[in-house]
């Protein structure tokens, strides 16, 4: 039976990333088949592999009908707030579930703002926690009188509502080796984006009281009423799932001490809460009868409050496996256990494999399993118990972080080596004091509020502790980057840390050494005058980063929507990171606009940048790794304030490459007279407005390829179709980020080509773009 799982997950797992769906139609045919052959021994494994097949494909084509179309619509739409709504900054963002013939079935992620605030970015899913800018309202939009605008006034989980509403498809910005916003997307089960127009009024028709989220939303209102607002990030984190309030300063020192999993609602958590209730019913004398279904249904209760996530579905499952073979009094070896609570999540959700939590939940119990599973404790009484339980804590600390440690390095380029010392501390904290005493002081604070409140505050003064040791521990900065290596390399350092962890006398630990070697390698350099020019998918913004023999250059930072979304977080210094990089020689920021000066602080904080330049100090020329660059200001007293970009100019080999910045027609016609070469490749002069691209530089510098670096859907209209007519009536080939993701190219080889991140990494959930991608 444990072939037979193990079939059955693998067949989902697989076949969810296929580049193409399968007929759900076709494989039905074999859902006879598929049952009887459950019933013979020899064929369970290809019956279960035939029936994963089966519910995977059709759960992808469910979830593709019900995504909308490319084109853009806004509509009035009536339906139902069906989520936790966050508010930020006047921003508030939600899940909303329409009740139209037109769009039943579909869930919506949508934003709406308050009346004479400008526009901002969706916040993107931190590494961890697991979005993305969506559209907004365009500025000047004046707001209609509404309930939504009354002093006081709250979205709420459960109210129905009747708005116009402008909506986009489930896309996103596409990089190569980054965390992929369009897949994360697509296991959520959101159909599209958009936000609340204000040029129309919106209706509240009615209100509901019950269900989960609204449960959720009064327990965080109770919680908001007695804390301060200093503590509440962690607080909804651990008790609500909602880590919405945690700011990227949060994450930064969470993923450099490796804790991430302790605000993210882990099965520790799960587990704990099980183990006490499991307790408290065995204290008050309830028999094993009452005492199995009554932790059950409080652990359930728990795993809805906050949020349902994939670790805690494992947890539950295999509490719920554990509690009841005890009431049947019949024992169920921990692997069974483990590949039942695999299949039951991946039945309860067959596109679970998709996320990263599904592989870091049961890749940690695995570990743990394989390590120590079959290991005898010995027996020992009075102060000897103490002892063995801290070594035992510690060798189970020792194993899940050499055991997710290549993992870990796949995903975020980078090994934390003090959390195994950092999570001694910090995960007995946070599992046997604060999420305890949080769910002891919120059970109190629904029925005896003062008590409640009391409780709340001492977790108030530990929390604050808590930030404090891990703040202190990760300014130590214990942190090992690793570039980014290919899977089958991946997977041999993976196997390394299997055969470290592996039971004495099993298998020579000493090839383990090799495979981590592996993972260790540096990564490629581009030889001396060769340049690898990489334009980042950054959505509506500029970022260009340029790689020598020596270090890197970039140009420009994309942009940054206040504290919970910056381009140069999300984009700019993972990639740094993926390509083995440690710091930036040369920053070049084009002008101050923030759609490419958005993220010059976030990148000076975050690593050792050797020279900045900008426009109040740009002409100058160097060479760097054997490619030649010279930045330049051709105007400076007239045009537009796009006029005034800092300008560069890089030759590799026989190649030339133009940024442009966002320069108009007064600042193309002032570069012309700086008599430039005819180049390669040329950025577009400000995203391809209708006021740039002027026939005078195109026929200047006669570019063999543009690059267009602006957002899907993006309100401007870039790039305008008339600079499109303009650039095809040269023969030049356009290249945009709205349609290929980061676009990555070398030059100085003598062979020039062009790779496609959205083309690299194909899957079903990739937006359907109908324009052609070259």
């Amino acid at each position: 039976m444990l072939l037979s799982g193990i079939a059955f997950i693998v067949a989902c797992a697989v076949l969810a990333r296929l580049p193409f769906a399968l007929d759900p139609v076709s494989l039905a045919m074999l859902l006879p088949l598929g049952i009887i052959g459950l019933t013979g021994p020899g064929s369970r494994f290809i019956a279960a592999f035939a029936l994963g097949a089966m519910l995977v494909s059709y759960t992808i084509d469910r979830e593709l009908s019900l995504r909308l179309p490319n084109a853009v619509t806004a509509e009035r739409v009536t339906g139902v707030i069906c989520s936790l709504p966050v508010t930020r900054a006047g921003i508030s963002q939600f899940m909303f579930c329409p009740e139209d013939n037109d769009y039943l079935g579909q869930r919506f992620r949508l934003s709406w703002r308050r009346a004479g605030l400008e526009p901002q970015r969706e916040q993107e899913p931190q590494p961890g926690e697991e979005l993305q800018p969506g559209q907004q309202p365009q500025p000047g939009q004046q707001p209609q009188p509404g309930p939504e605008h009354e002093p006081g006034f709250q979205l709420r989980s459960g109210q129905r509502w009747q708005m116009n509403l402008r909506l986009s498809p489930p896309g996103g910005s596409i990089n190569f080796d980054l965390f992929d916003y369009e897949r994360w997307l697509f296991v959520k089960r959101i159909h599209g984006r958009g936000y609340v127009k204000l040029d129309g009024p919106a209706h509240l028709i009615s209100e509901s009281v019950l269900g989960v989220d609204r449960l959720r939303q009064e327990i965080q209102e109770d919680i908001r009423r007695n804390l301060p607002e200093a503590s509440l990030a962690t607080i909804f984190a651990l008790v609500l799932g909602d880590t919405s309030a945690l700011t990227s300063r949060h994450w930064t020192v969470l993923n450099r001490t490796g804790t991430t999993h302790l605000l993210i609602v882990s099965g520790l958590h799960t587990g704990l809460i099980a183990l006490l209730s499991f307790g408290l019913f065995r204290l008050i004398g309830l028999p094993l009868q009452l005492t199995v279904p009554g932790t059950i249904i409080l652990t359930l209760c728990y795993a809805l409050m906050a949020g349902w996530g994939l670790p805690v579905q494992r947890a539950l499952v295999m509490t719920c496996t554990v509690l009841l073979c005890l009431l049947i009094a019949r024992q169920v070896a921990p692997w069974t256990q483990f590949v039942v609570a695999l299949v039951a999540v991946t039945i309860l959700d067959p596109l679970a494999s998709l996320s990263n939590g599904f592989w870091l939940s049961f890749g940690a119990v695995f570990v743990l399993l394989f390590s120590l599973g079959n290991r005898k404790t010995p027996s020992i009484e009075g102060r000897g118990v103490w002892l063995i339980g801290f070594m035992n804590s510690l060798r189970a600390q020792w194993v899940v972080f050499v055991g997710l440690a290549p993992i870990l390095a796949m995903m975020m380029q980078q090994v934390p080596l003090g959390s195994f010392l950092v999570n001694l501390i910090a995960i007995p904290w946070v599992g046997f004091v604060l999420v305890p005493m949080l769910f002891i002081g919120v059970v109190f604070l629904m029925f005896v509020e003062p008590l409640g409140a009391l409780i709340l505050a001492f977790v108030n003064w530990q929390v604050g502790w808590l930030w404090q040791f891990l703040e202190v521990s990760s300014g130590i900065g214990w942190i090992y980057p690793v570039p980014q290596q290919s899977m089958p390399i991946g997977f041999l350092a993976l196997c390394g840390a299997l055969i470290l962890l592996a039971p004495a006398g099993l298998i020579p630990r000493w090839p383990s050494f090799f495979c981590f070697l592996l993972l260790m390698q540096p990564a490629k350099r581009p030889e001396s005058g060769s340049l690898v020019v990489t334009f980042l998918d950054v959505g509506q913004g500029l970022s260009v980063l340029l790689e020598t023999a020596e270090g890197i250059v970039l140009y420009d930072t994309g942009p940054s929507f206040g504290d919970r979304f910056s381009a140069a977080n999300q984009f700019v210094l993972p990639t740094i990171r993926s390509r083995g990089w440690s710091g930036i020689e040369y920053l070049i920021v084009s002008h101050p606009d923030n759609d490419h000066a958005g993220g010059r602080e976030t990148l000076l904080k975050s690593v050792p940048v050797g020279e900045v330049l900008d426009h109040l100090r740009c002409n100058r020329s160097w060479e760097f790794g054997g490619v030649k660059f010279r930045a330049l200001l051709p105007l400076t007293s007239q045009g537009t304030s796009n006029d005034a970009s800092c300008v560069l100019l890089v030759q590799a080999g026989d190649d030339n490459l133009l940024l442009t910045g966002d320069i108009e027609e007064a600042g193309e016609l002032a570069l012309v007279g700086h008599e430039l070469p005819s180049v390669r490749i040329m950025s577009a002069p400000h995203h391809g407005s209708g006021s740039s691209s002027t026939p005078a530089l195109l026929n200047a510098v006669t570019p063999e390829v543009i690059v267009v670096s602006a957002g899907f859907g993006n309100r401007f209209g870039h790039p305008h179709e008339q600079i499109l007519a303009r650039y095809n009536n040269r023969a030049i080939q356009v290249l945009t980020t709205q349609d290929m993701g980061g676009i990555r190219m070398t030059l100085g080889t003598g062979r020039f080509s062009v790779l496609s991140a959205r083309n690299k990494h194909q899957a079903v959930w990739r937006r359907d773009d109908e324009r052609h991608n070259p």
